[in-house]
């Protein structure tokens, strides 16, 4: 039920078996990326609220914008800011464990190993995963930063 691979993987062609882990990732993907994709819509929606009032946006309409051009070119880029920003963190966190949706879906990953060793109190292996959660978090932080220079051109300009 649970796992990567089905039990016959082993005896499986490349394609087979890259279709059995295909089945068996999607309901990992789904519990963690729904909840995450939620977020995102709703911080998305609410920069765009934020946006829709400039005064820049009025002067492209005023200009003879077609309404879609104005808020895919103009609105939608300049709400980006606050997407890039919780980006690397929420990254960041999916990547270093989630204990909840490994062990349900049985499926290997740094949460199941870090509370293994904490249950044989291997502190070097505790410290060892809390090391490669903080990595992932750092990654995740410099991927956001760095599409965050992407989208706001003042960021970029700045050095930041």
């Amino acid at each position: 039920m649970g796992g990567m691979w089905s039990t016959e993987a082993a005896t499986m062609t490349w394609g087979a078996w890259l279709v059995d882990l295909a089945w068996h990732l999607l309901l990992p993907t789904l519990a963690l990326a729904l909840p995450v994709a939620a977020v995102f819509e709703r911080l998305q929606s609410q920069a765009l609220g934020e946006v829709a009032g400039q005064p820049f946006l009025t002067a492209a309409s005023a200009r003879g914008v077609s309404e879609s051009d104005v808020l895919w070119r103009h609105a939608w880029p300049a709400s980006l800011r606050p997407m890039c920003a919780v980006f690397g963190v929420a990254v960041g966190a999916l990547l270093s464990g989630s204990f909840i949706v490994e062990h349900v879906t049985s499926w290997p990953g740094l949460g199941q190993l870090m509370y293994e060793a904490l249950k044989a109190r291997d502190i070097y292996l505790v410290a060892g995963c809390a090391a490669t959660g903080s990595l992932f978090l750092a990654v995740g932080s410099l991927v956001g930063d760095l599409l965050l220079a992407g989208v706001d051109p003042r960021v970029a300009e700045a050095g930041v």
